[in-house]
């Protein structure tokens, strides 16, 4: 038994007075909007309708500044070809989002809210924690319509046949490759379900389900950039990607420590 996964021909779902709407914009749509929707679920149980209607207010910045950091994380990684094409740095259809770079801006974002409306910082960053991951999940379905993001090629049960224009350089004569895509989201989705159930023990300090999601996150990425085969960026052979995992693990372990030792508040 073999499992054959193929994406349509074409990454256009429609188009709409001469606008291409591209099946990669409705994902990332759906994504952000499922992410708002179970955040205000979230807020408004865990802490007040006035807040949660305040948030529904301010999340179209939180998600204008996070692509804003996703997309200029992913430009410096890939800075010689946007140079030589600056037209394609606003072609966010195209793809080309990274998650660092959202979480980065996200971050700081959501710090600058969370000191107007007089909400822990880290409550606040732990809500995030939760539902990053399905949003995550849901995202990465956009690369499977674009035909990217995936690995090396595979005559496993489990592939995904990518048509001639989109194969990778040198891999033009192989048809089907590891749908790195697709492992990510499967690990997103379990750690948004573990995420979920550990949000429920009121016992938890604020902070360690940030700290749980970024470790657990970290690993991730590592395991699946060893199977992609798209690496924008390599520091002496090392995707830029899991340098990044690598201090992210790091980096909460320090917040891990800093919080239990209520250095972090």
């Amino acid at each position: 038994m073999e499992i054959i996964l193929k994406p349509p021909s074409s990454p256009v779902a429609f188009s709409f007075l001469n606008f291409e709407i591209r099946w990669y914009g409705i994902i990332m749509a759906i994504s952000m909007l499922v992410c708002v929707f179970c955040l205000y679920r979230y807020f408004k149980k865990r802490f007040d309708v006035k807040f949660a209607d305040n948030f529904l207010d301010f999340s179209p910045v939180i998600i204008f500044v996070s692509l804003i950091g996703a997309r200029f994380f992913y430009i410096l990684g890939n800075l010689s070809f946007y140079i030589k094409n600056p037209t394609e740095i606003l072609a966010f259809h195209h793809g080309g989002l990274s998650i660092w770079g959202a979480l980065f801006f996200g971050i700081v974002i959501i710090y600058i809210i969370s000191q107007k409306t007089n909400i822990s910082f880290l409550k606040f960053a732990d809500a995030f924690a939760v539902f990053m991951p399905l949003a995550q999940a849901i995202g990465r379905w956009g690369n499977y319509f674009n035909q990217e993001a995936y690995g090396h090629p595979s005559e496993g049960f489990l592939k995904l046949y990518v048509d001639i224009p989109y194969r990778y350089k040198g891999y033009s004569d192989f048809e089907y490759f590891h749908p790195a895509f697709l492992y990510e989201s499967i690990l997103d989705f379990i750690l948004f379900v573990f995420l979920f159930y550990f949000s429920s023990k009121r016992k938890l300090k604020p902070g360690y389900l940030s700290c749980f999601y970024i470790f657990s996150y970290s690993l991730i990425r590592i395991v699946v950039e060893s199977f992609r085969i798209d690496s924008v960026l390599n520091i002496f052979s090392v995707p830029v990607a899991v340098i990044l995992s690598f201090l992210g693990i790091i980096f909460s372990f320090i917040l891990f420590i800093l919080i239990k030792n209520k250095k972090v508040m």
